[in-house]
């Protein structure tokens, strides 16, 4: 990674932008990338973690549809069952009161 790259990087990591960069920067006398250089990178690294996340996601569909298969969760059709468990305990809140999940 870049000298402009790795700052940006770690921003995003912890979920700031480029103004706390700039302040972050500022405060130890190191110049920064401008916000139009920021915004590149930014957008840049999104795509490139769009992809990723994408791709992992369609590797895990196709291992959840084998290990389907191998266990004969599939219907007529062959189309692969997944089970599903939810435990029905959203929170209900009103107003910030009466949060009554309990957790």
């Amino acid at each position: 990674m870049d000298v402009n790259r790795s700052p940006v990087c770690g921003t995003m990591y912890t979920g700031r932008g480029h103004a706390q960069l700039e302040e972050i920067m500022s405060a130890m006398n190191i110049p920064t990338v401008s916000a139009k250089t920021f915004r590149k990178y930014h957008d840049d690294m999104c795509e490139g973690y769009e992809a990723t996340t994408l791709n992992e996601i369609m590797l895990a569909a196709k291992e959840e549809a084998r290990l389907a298969v191998a266990v004969g969760d599939v219907d007529r059709n062959g189309v692969t069952i997944k089970t599903v468990i939810a435990d029905a305990s959203g929170s209900k809140h009103s107003h910030r009161t009466n949060y009554s999940a309990l957790s």
